[in-house]
């Protein structure tokens, strides 16, 4: 289930991504009328992936090796238990 959220992940962040920011305070260290020290900012980050180096499939190829590493432990234990059982018997 890890693997597959890990795969999920790495295909949500080659996707294009829009976000939107805003921002506002008050200074009140200056002297003066009040309304003068209010201020606002907002903004919008746009990210499109062009090109990552091939990052994107030595990820994938990451998250295969894993997969099989994981499933060798697992044949590995299921061997193992045989080998307990069949000493047991």
């Amino acid at each position: 289930m890890r693997l597959a959220n890990n795969k999920a992940l790495i295909d949500f962040s080659y996707k294009p991504r829009v976000g939107i920011y805003t921002d506002g305070g008050f200074n009140s260290s200056l002297t003066g009328p009040a309304y003068k020290h209010f201020g606002v900012s907002f903004g919008v980050n746009f990210v499109v992936p062009i090109y990552d180096g091939h990052q994107k499939k030595l990820l994938y190829q990451r998250l295969d090796i894993e997969q099989r590493t994981r499933e060798k432990y697992r044949q590995f234990q299921l061997a193992q238990y045989q080998q307990q059982t069949a000493q047991l018997k």
